[in-house]
């Protein structure tokens, strides 16, 4: 079409404005489109399911039995370790009388009871069936836990397991070494056959961000409020919640 009188008699420094918010807006788009995202992959506890509370009260509990008390500041480097990682630095800590494998026997005892209550978090669910329903998306969990505890924390959480193509755990043998290398979102990517480059990932904890990343992923933090932000710069994009994700930015189709 052609431009009207009005707009070319416009002031030179408004029409400079115009075609600078128009390159920038072209700009923004072909940034966001080079990134074609085929598959996603999720850390489990703190990310979609709600059981770090549920680790937290289990860790709690056991170190008050020999007269100590778990604080913040040791409770917060043990968040998306493997198992035995998260036990020795406990363990380390408040000098206790106990191996790994004692400890986390211990511990798991109170988790056996707790894991059936294991809520989504907030939003975790629609996520979950909007990328692996909506935009079609083979979706993934790699988690640090145990595969035996699957089957408990998923008993009332269908929504979220259901969708899901491939379930890595800490403990398979594909998994060489744990969060914060890349095996356990490298192996996640090979089991739905995505490129891991290609791959989003969402996580809650600064070492499984750093795994994400080391694998070639994109990746969204999704942090406990209380941890410091300047762990996560690894990260993509850092969400207060999973309610904060646009997957319109990544050019799929929005909530």
């Amino acid at each position: 079409p052609f431009l009207s009188l009005s707009f070319l008699s416009a002031p030179v420094h408004l029409l400079s404005l115009l075609f600078f918010s128009l390159s920038l807006s072209t700009l923004c788009h072909d940034i966001s489109m080079a990134f074609q995202v085929e598959g996603v992959v999720f850390d489990l506890d703190g990310t979609l399911l709600d059981a770090e509370p549920l680790y937290e009260k289990a860790d709690v509990d056991l170190v008050a039995e020999y007269g100590h008390e778990l604080n913040w500041e040791v409770r917060h480097h043990i968040i998306g370790k493997p198992e035995k990682v998260g036990a020795r630095i406990i363990i380390d800590a408040f000098s206790l009388p106990l191996s790994e494998e004692e400890y986390l026997q211990k511990r798991g005892e109170t988790l056996h009871k707790l894991f059936p209550d294991a809520q989504p978090m907030p939003f975790a669910v629609e996520v979950v069936r909007h990328l692996a329903e909506v935009c079609k998306l083979p979706c993934a969990i790699a988690t640090s836990s145990w595969r035996h505890n699957l089957k408990l924390k998923r008993m009332k959480n269908g929504a979220l397991f259901d969708p899901m193509q491939a379930i890595i755990c800490g403990d398979d043998e594909v998994v060489k070494r744990g969060k914060p290398h890349p095996d356990i979102f490298l192996a996640a990517a090979s089991a739905i056959g995505i490129d891991p480059k290609k791959c989003i990932a969402f996580e809650d904890s600064p070492s499984g961000v750093e795994a994400a990343h080391r694998a070639g992923m994109r990746v969204y933090a999704v942090p406990d409020e209380r941890m410091e932000r300047s762990l996560f710069e690894k990260a993509d994009e850092i969400l207060s919640s999973l309610r904060e994700f646009k997957p319109e930015s990544l050019g799929l189709p929005s909530f």
